[in-house]
């Protein structure tokens, strides 16, 4: 228990660091901020460092450049304000990349602030109702809130490795942290489910453990061939953000919440066979 224990607390503070610097705990993409995407269809990779440079040359200051390959293909993204022209953009870019096939994609600031105050209240009535179908479930303190913390520690490791590696929030990541909440839900549930259905807790627990990592890995091998084929960049965000999360749920739920579950089982029949 005490690795994802040091686990969350290294993801609490990297949250913090965020914080305290940046003014935000995730950064926020065009969806939720406003700004203009343009979207560069490419034939291969591009050197984003280059592009990057000739931005600055420019004399655009705030931008930002990502890459997404598929197979054969190539989306080169770049994020400017909503009043940069881009035009500025698809000049500074002339003879580093062809600039014909593109669109640009405008999201106003009210719009985007709008969807941010939207998503926070979907992330919150996603766990009090979690809360509520848990408790209701189990009708004991100890399981539900192993699950529900279970459930915290893979989101905000999850938001954290996400400002680790710089990826911004959007409305696609959004949908995938909700997903991530029913993946760890269902791995915890099982989890309690059978250690509190079954006399021999041991075997209850590595039965959860075979059923759990078995569901896991085929769920990271399916997004693993959608991350490496695909050419969306909304999918490829979408598996991402669910395999970190996935790879991340597996010491909180099989180390954390079994500990947690394990313990409360034990001193529950010690309690029973002494009465």
């Amino acid at each position: 228990m005490i690795i994802p224990a040091i686990m969350l607390v290294l993801g609490m503070a990297t949250l913090g660091y965020t914080y305290m610097t940046k003014g935000w705990i995730v950064e926020r993409d065009i969806e939720l901020s406003g700004g203009k995407l343009i979207t560069i269809n490419t034939a291969g990779a591009v050197d984003t460092a280059a592009i990057d440079a000739k931005l600055a040359a420019a004399g655009l200051k705030e931008y930002d450049v990502r890459f997404a390959s598929g197979l054969g293909t190539g989306n080169l993204l770049i994020q400017i304000t909503a009043d940069t022209d881009e035009k500025v953009v698809l000049d500074a870019l002339s003879g580093t990349v062809d600039t014909k096939d593109y669109n640009v994609n405008l999201m106003g600031p009210a719009l985007g602030e709008t969807f941010w105050k939207q998503t926070q209240l979907a992330i919150i009535f996603a766990f009090v109702f979690m809360a509520v179908v848990v408790a209701i479930i189990f009708r004991s303190f100890v399981p539900s809130f192993a699950v529900i913390l279970s459930a915290l520690s893979d989101m905000a490791l999850t938001i954290a490795v996400m400002d680790l590696l710089g990826i911004k929030l959007s409305l696609a990541i959004l949908g995938a942290l909700l997903m991530l909440i029913g993946y760890s839900v269902d791995t915890d549930i099982l989890l309690t489910t059978r250690a509190t259905k079954y006399v021999n807790r041991e075997e209850a627990i590595e039965s959860a453990v075979k059923t759990g990592l078995t569901t896991t890995a085929t769920t990271v091998a399916a997004l693993a061939v959608m991350l490496l084929i695909t050419q969306a960049v909304v999918l490829k965000q979408i598996a991402m953000i669910i395999i970190i999360g996935l790879v991340i749920d597996i010491p909180n739920t099989w180390f954390m919440n079994a500990g947690i579950i394990r313990s409360w089982l034990m001193k529950k029949d010690k309690g029973a066979a002494n009465a």
